[in-house]
């Protein structure tokens, strides 16, 4: 339905729900997309996981949904900018950085991970020379998938290799290019093929990150004291 439609994305929208009557003066809108939005983050779909200490959103380390619903996600972005419609959604910087090009940094898995990056900078500031037998840990990742426990290999026989002085900066790096990168790469794919879909990559290709995110989310600091003078 997206591939035969896409040259229909970028139009405005006017909704029309079935068997309700009104015209869309941009309230109904709104509500497609709340509707929307709610269906693809439920947790039954799988689509998502949550951090619980940030509560932001990232794309599963396996792929559980068929990929078109990926694709859809990008699509009602995108659309939703197009027809300045702000989005209650909560993921990391790194969602608006990776649209537009950029790298993950370790900034990225502080703001999504901030336990996690607690634990990197310390193995990062620890000097003990015997650092791989006090940490225990290897070049593998263990994540719950579908309520079990599956273990992924951050390189090649990762699980094999343990952290020591002399690869540990290569495990940070390794780790944030697994969790952002290659852990998600045919979900974000498919999410940034839907998002360009309905959004032109020419108008925003002079956008910085934050003000992607801005047109998406809007500002989520609000003064309520400049509302009773404007």
């Amino acid at each position: 339905c997206i591939n035969h439609n896409k040259g229909k994305l970028k139009r405005e929208m006017k909704v029309m729900f079935i068997g309700e009557q009104g015209i869309d003066q941009g309230g109904v809108k709104k509500e497609f997309f709340q509707l929307m939005i709610k269906q693809l983050f439920d947790p039954n779909n799988g689509m998502f996981v949550r951090c619980q200490e940030s509560q932001l959103m990232w794309f599963p380390p396996e792929v559980i949904q068929n990929n078109v619903l990926y694709e859809l996600f990008g699509v009602i972005i995108g659309l939703a900018i197009y027809n300045d419609v702000i989005l209650d959604i909560h993921f990391p910087h790194i969602l608006y950085k990776k649209l537009l090009g950029h790298a993950a940094t370790e900034d990225d898995l502080e703001q999504y991970d901030p336990a996690f990056a607690s634990s990197m900078k310390y193995i990062m500031d620890n000097t003990d020379p015997n650092l791989e037998e006090s940490l225990g840990i290897t070049f593998s990742v263990e994540r719950e998938v579908l309520g079990c426990i599956k273990t992924f290999e951050l390189v090649k026989d990762g699980a094999k290799i343990g952290v020591n002085q002399s690869n540990k900066a290569k495990y940070k790096e390794e780790y944030i290019n697994w969790l952002f990168d290659s852990s998600c790469k045919a979900q974000f794919t498919n999410f940034k093929n839907g998002f360009f879909y309905s959004c032109d990559d020419s108008l925003l290709k002079d956008f910085e990150p934050d003000e992607l995110e801005l047109l998406v989310c809007g500002n989520p600091t609000l003064d309520f004291n400049q509302l009773p003078k404007n």
